[in-house]
């Protein structure tokens, strides 16, 4: 079975997508007390922009920085990113490739913060008026860090208002998911002649012909590239664990990390990187042996400790410098399994 089959079969590519509205407003020269009339002020110097609902603004409003619906887009923002980061993988240049064992998580994460942010929204919306109100008596106290007359100040402020229907539109949060395929090849086109069709159809399957062909080179440069990430991803967890031990900055908590990384990693392991993955079910056994509170109580099941995560690295190292031509093998043999999401 091909890798490309294999590919189309374990894996389903994403695009994701998070904007909210961050209300500005572009700074004045007279702001810094420069002359409004030099035209190099505008083209040699950057003034940058100032907020138009700065955290105090929001805060008064709000009552804090927690109940901000802007908070709680950024932090819907990084919580998607989070997954992202950690259960999929970059390909191309097109989207990132997430494991078909992983895509309930991701499109469940999807609905609950689409809920988050649609709330969000709707409380943002509603108090739009009284944060605009509240903006312009901010920069009015706030006039005097400036060179400018306080009802100046509120005349720039107020024409810098976006309407509710466009600040509605700012905000935006979805996930697309999609297949990398390439072109089909063409039988018979009954819309044009049959010369022309001779040409048409010669020149489309080239194209399919090749670019089904750099879609296999991508594909195979893709898997070697998850090995890869999947070999650091492993090595960094067990680092930072040593890291923490050697700090003293540690507890049970940092080992169920690590174990919690192991239990997960066959889901993400969707190109079959067998000599990996017993590496990870041998290491979660071996490592399920170890408790924080003895361990600490004892030098030598520290030192057992460390020694044993030290040489697991070291025994990770040497991995990522063996070929990949078991991998990519592993990977083909994987599409023989008859999953489809969607």
């Amino acid at each position: 079975m091909s890798t490309q089959h294999a590919f189309r079969t374990l894996q389903t590519l994403i695009v994701h997508s998070v904007a909210f509205p961050h209300p500005s407003m572009s700074n004045k020269p007279e702001f810094f007390g420069l002359d409004v009339t030099n035209e190099n002020i505008k083209k040699f110097m950057s003034l940058g922009k100032m907020k138009l609902f700065p955290e105090e603004v929001q805060e008064q409003v709000f009552g804090s920085k927690a109940d901000s619906p802007i908070h709680e887009w950024e932090l819907i923002r990084s919580q998607f990113q989070a997954f992202v980061s950690n259960y999929t993988f970059a390909f191309s240049t097109i989207g990132r490739s997430l494991p078909i064992a992983k895509l309930p998580a991701c499109s469940e994460l999807q609905r609950i913060l689409t809920d988050r942010g649609e709330a969000a929204k709707a409380k943002y919306l509603a108090h739009y008026g009284e944060l605009k109100e509240e903006s312009v008596r901010f920069w009015r106290d706030h006039s005097n860090l400036y060179h400018i007359d306080p009802d100046k100040m509120e005349e720039f402020i107020r024409s810098s208002f976006q309407t509710e229907d466009k600040i509605e539109r700012g905000f935006h949060f979805s996930v697309n998911y999609f297949e990398a395929m390439p072109p089909e090849l063409l039988g018979q086109i009954n819309e044009i002649d049959a010369m022309e069709k001779a040409g048409v159809v010669d020149a489309c399957n080239r194209v399919a012909r090749e670019a089904g062909q750099k879609l296999k080179e991508t594909v195979d440069e893709f898997v070697v590239s998850v090995a890869t990430d999947l070999e650091e991803k492993t090595k960094s967890a067990l680092q930072i664990l040593i890291s923490s031990i050697k700090s003293g900055q540690w507890n049970q908590k940092s080992i169920n990390s690590v174990l919690k990384f192991a239990d997960e990693f066959r889901d993400i392991n969707f190109i079959n990187y067998t000599d990996l993955q017993s590496f990870m079910d041998d290491f979660k056994v071996q490592l399920k042996e170890y408790k924080a509170q003895d361990v600490k109580a004892d030098t030598t099941l520290t030192e057992s400790m460390t020694d044993f995560l030290n040489q697991s690295v070291q025994r990770l190292s040497e991995m990522a410098e063996e070929d990949k031509h078991e991998v990519l093998r592993g990977f083909g043999s994987m599409g023989r399994r008859k999953l489809r999401p969607f």
